[in-house]
C-alpha cells in the first residue's frame, strides 16, 4: 500500500475489511485490507490531517488543513463522506488545526480536537452540541465504549469529561500526552506521555492505579485485556493489562510510526 508522499494517518473500518490512509500528497485512499487493492481515492486540494470511520463503517470523516500562499493556516474543514459512493454528505468548519477525531460509539456525534478546544458535533442535524475550551494542543481523543466519557491528551496533560453534563471529572498535568485510549470494558484509560511513563487511570475510582516505565511511548491502543504501546525508539511493546499481576512486556516489533486496530482487535495496521 503506497502513497506518493509521507503517510500521515491510518484508520480501520469497524469490520476490519478496509483501511483508510492519508498522505501529504492530499489523497485519502481506502484499501481492501485483505488484498491491498485500492477501493476508493478521495482527492483533496489541501493536506489531509486525520480521519475516522463511523461505527457502522458507512461514513468516513476527513480533516484537511488550509494552505494560503504556501503557509499552513490553523483552520480546518472536516468532510463527512459516504466513501463507497464518493459522496460528501456534510462539511464542518473548525477555527483550529484538527489533530484528532473520533466518533461516539452510537455514531451520531463526532469529536474534533485541535488547539485550545474540543468540539462535539451532531452529524445528523449539523450543529455543535458541546465545546470544551482548554489550553494547548490536543493530540488524541477517546470515547468510553458507552459514550459517557471523553478523554483528551495533549500538551497540558490529560482531561476527562462526563459528556452527559459537560463536567470535567479529572485533569492530570503531565508532560505532553500524545495518546489516550479507553479499555474495551470502559473502566480504564491508558495514557502515554513523553515523560517516559505509561499510566492507567481507573474511571470508577477516579484515580491513577498503575505507572509503568516506557521510553518514548507515543501511541497506545488496547487489545482485549492488553494494551499495545508504540515506542518511538524501539517499535511496539505489548503489556498485560490485568491489575492482578505484574505487567510484563511480551511482544517487541521493530517498527516506527502510528498504528490502528480493527474494532475486533484482531488486525493491526502500522504506519512506517
Amino acid at each position: 500500500m503506497k502513497h506518493k508522499d509521507i503517510i500521515l494517518f491510518l484508520a480501520f473500518s469497524p469490520d476490519g475489511k478496509y483501511i483508510a490512509s492519508g498522505s501529504m500528497d492530499g489523497d485519502v485512499i481506502v484499501w481492501d485490507s485483505l488484498n491491498e487493492r485500492k477501493v476508493v481515492v478521495l482527492p483533496h486540494d489541501n493536506m489531509v490531517r486525520t480521519a475516522a470511520f463511523c461505527p457502522c463503517g458507512r461514513l468516513l470523516a476527513v480533516s484537511k488543513v488550509f494552505r494560503r500562499e504556501e503557509c499552513i493556516v490553523e483552520e480546518s474543514i472536516v468532510e463527512i463522506w459516504d466513501w463507497q459512493n464518493k459522496n460528501m454528505v456534510r462539511s464542518i468548519h473548525s477555527p483550529t488545526c484538527i489533530e484528532s477525531m473520533e466518533f461516539c460509539p452510537d455514531g451520531h456525534v463526532l469529536s474534533i480536537a485541535g488547539k485550545n478546544r474540543i468540539e462535539l458535533w451532531n452529524l445528523s442535524q449539523g450543529y455543535k452540541t458541546r465545546v470544551f475550551p482548554l489550553r494547548g494542543h490536543i493530540s488524541s481523543v477517546s470515547f468510553s465504549p458507552d459514550g459517557r466519557y471523553l478523554a483528551a491528551g495533549g500538551t497540558n496533560g490529560v482531561l476527562i469529561w462526563d459528556v452527559t453534563n459537560g463536567k470535567n471529572i479529572a485533569h492530570f498535568t503531565l508532560s505532553p500526552v500524545p495518546s489516550v485510549s479507553f479499555s474495551p470494558n470502559g473502566r480504564y484509560l491508558a495514557i502515554a506521555s513523553y515523560d517516559d511513563f505509561l499510566r492507567i487511570f481507573d474511571i470508577r475510582r477516579k484515580k491513577l492505579v498503575r505507572r509503568i516505565k516506557l521510553y518514548n511511548a507515543n501511541c497506545v491502543k488496547w487489545f482485549k485485556r492488553e494494551s499495545i504501546c508504540s515506542r518511538g525508539d524501539a517499535g511496539i511493546s505489548a503489556w498485560f493489562a490485568t491489575l492482578r499481576r505484574r505487567w510484563v512486556s511480551y511482544l517487541s516489533v521493530s517498527v516506527r510510526g502510528g498504528m490502528a486496530f480493527t474494532s475486533s482487535r484482531k488486525l493491526l495496521a502500522i504506519r512506517e
